[in-house]
């Protein structure tokens, strides 16, 4: 499901609630404008027409242990 970044602050909880129906995964199309890695995640910053949203990726390599 495609929302907008103002959907998703909108929401009080980890579940989007739009039309009747909780989705735990939407698609966000955004401007990515800042990337940051690190050893344990990578957060982006995202823009779009109604606002700013940072998110992580948690790593999980266990390559070197």
């Amino acid at each position: 499901l495609p929302v907008f970044i103002k959907m998703i602050h909108n929401q009080p909880d980890d579940v989007i609630d739009l039309y009747g129906f909780e989705y735990k995964m939407v698609t966000v199309v955004a401007i990515v404008k800042e990337i940051e890695h690190t050893s344990t995640k990578i957060t982006y910053s995202m823009e779009d027409i109604t606002g700013n949203k940072k998110s992580n990726i948690v790593s999980f390599d266990n390559s070197q242990g």
